[in-house]
């Protein structure tokens, strides 16, 4: 197991370093100037170069990326040309609200996807067999912006019910501890912060987990009707067994492998995919701010943003490989 943690870890700065060479390409060929728009339209040309040298634009691309790697390997991702505030702060100030929001919407996504998946198993080909299927299928073919304006739309603009963006009403007073705004509202026993927190979170994290929902019930439904065809099953469903304890006990554990890795990558991508849906419902998260650093060319601040949700996808199905030994006694890694 040790080796093994050692080959993926090598694996994954790897992975880290081509993520981050092709950060950096696409960045600085994407068409438009920083220091033009740092400057805006009355800048001259002898201001533009200037700025240009002072954020250092105007070193060969190769001594830019070296000197990006570098710093990045210290922690250190730069200064923002925007803010003019170090990116990794930044970024720290930022990340609670996008890990708050994929911790939600893979809470939901868990429990909404593996009871429907397992009921779907077991009630093969009835008529909530086939329509949680179809809804699955709905759930992962719609685009998560196009679901997020339609319940916008309804419970937001035409009843009223939850509240358009945000995380915390402005005349809500909370003690940020964490940053986790659901985590602090307990911990303080504010209960007031607490049900407006649950209101602002509720639409995105909903959202957000439409397409995890459609796989994870999916993958469970699949995974569960194969093993619930074994002969260990059937042996102790003949020994009188009663049919939860055959489930649970059972045939869920045994599920768990191919789910668990489908939870992985799905936790990994909504933090990736928080982009979209962070910036439909003005969510201040990473994903936002990646956007709006986009529209700006800054190039330190969308740098930082990828390759710190990289390096958490690639941690995260880390974890997932090493917890396969945990799941199943069976697995060994050599």
């Amino acid at each position: 197991m040790f080796k093994y943690s050692l080959k993926r870890i090598s694996a994954l700065l790897l992975v880290l370093l081509i993520v981050s060479l092709i950060i950096f390409l696409i960045m600085h060929f994407a068409p438009g100037d920083p220091a033009a728009l740092s400057l805006g339209i009355t800048a001259t040309p002898e201001d533009i170069e200037r700025v240009k040298k002072e954020m250092g634009l105007d070193d060969p691309l190769i001594t830019q990326y070296i000197k990006f790697l570098k710093n990045a390997f210290r922690g250190d991702f730069g200064t923002s040309y925007y803010t003019k505030q170090p990116v990794l702060s930044e970024l720290m100030a930022l990340f609670p609200a996008t890990a708050e929001l994929a911790v939600a919407s893979i809470i939901i996504a868990l429990s909404i996807g593996i009871v429907t998946g397992i009921i779907s198993a077991l009630k093969q080909n009835s008529i909530f067999d086939h329509l949680s299927m179809v809804i699955a299928l709905l759930g992962v073919s719609m685009p998560v912006f196009w679901i997020g304006l339609i319940l916008l739309w309804i419970f937001s603009i035409k009843f009223g019910w939850t509240p358009i963006s945000g995380r915390l009403s402005v005349q809500i007073d909370l003690r940020s501890i964490t940053g986790l705004f659901i985590f602090d509202s307990i911990i303080t026993g504010n209960l007031t912060a607490l049900k407006d927190t649950l209101r602002h979170i509720a639409l995105p994290a909903f959202t957000l987990s439409t397409i995890s929902t459609g796989i994870i019930a999916r993958f469970t439904r699949s995974s569960m009707l194969e093993v619930i065809r074994q002969d260990y099953i059937r042996t102790a469903r003949a020994k009188g067994v009663g049919e939860m304890a055959v489930v649970f006990k059972h045939a869920l554990k045994n599920t768990l492998i191919p789910v668990v890795t489908v939870v992985g990558l799905q936790f990994g991508l909504l933090l990736g995919g928080a982009v979209v849906t962070e910036t439909v419902f003005s969510w201040p998260g990473i994903g936002n701010i990646i956007v709006i650093s986009i529209l700006r060319r800054d190039y330190p601040m969308v740098q930082g943003a990828l390759l710190l949700i990289s390096f958490i996808y690639v941690a995260i199905n880390l974890l997932v490989d090493i917890s396969y030994a945990y799941i199943d006694p069976r697995i060994r890694y050599e």
